[in-house]
């Protein structure tokens, strides 16, 4: 149907050029002149507007792929806390989960800061819990690595507890729904 607009558009300009160029050849009275190029330009919207919505659905689908991928990142980090979590303290698993290197925990890093690059073309709710997620988890490792590095740490902190669990909620909420 595109094409079909296009190329009529484009014929009712030829006309236009055509009669402006030579009006002797085509033989087009100017009231026949005005006519064709107010249909030329109603053509021009019509073909515009079509393009306009197209690109929308494109980029609703954009949208819902960005989704699915932050969905799934969280579903992995939300999977490598309940591992990680099996058997070990607090300050253990904290260690674990915010390490960078050639931990596991350096995978939970990699998963969210993809997802804070990818937050921005999500939609709406899911950028707002996304960037919450990664707010979350960052801060929660400056406080792990700073009171580690104190010496301060204890193997059962009840704010860094209550930490991982904000994490973990936030996390099982955004997890891909079987």
């Amino acid at each position: 149907m595109n094409r079909a607009l296009i190329a009529a558009a484009a014929l009712l300009l030829l006309v236009v050029v055509s009669a402006i160029l030579h009006p002797d050849l085509l033989h087009v009275i100017p009231d026949t002149l005005h006519v064709i190029a107010d249909l030329a330009v109603v053509l021009a919207v019509l073909i515009g507007s079509l393009e306009y919505f197209r690109h929308g659905d494109e980029r609703r689908d954009e949208t819902k792929a960005i989704d699915d991928h932050i969905r799934a990142l969280a579903t992995q980090a939300s999977l490598q806390i309940q591992q990680e979590r099996q058997g070990q303290d607090v300050k253990t698993l904290l260690r674990r989960l915010t390490m960078r290197g050639s931990t596991p925990g350096d995978l939970m890093a990699t998963w969210l800061t993809t997802m804070a690059s990818e937050a921005p073309q999500a939609s709406s709710d899911l950028r707002r819990e996304a960037r919450e997620v990664v707010r979350v988890f960052f801060a929660m490792a400056i406080v792990t690595k700073e009171r580690d590095e104190r010496g301060t740490m204890d193997t059962n902190d009840p704010d860094l507890n209550a930490r991982l669990k904000r994490l973990d909620d936030l996390l099982k909420g955004l997890r891909v729904k079987p």
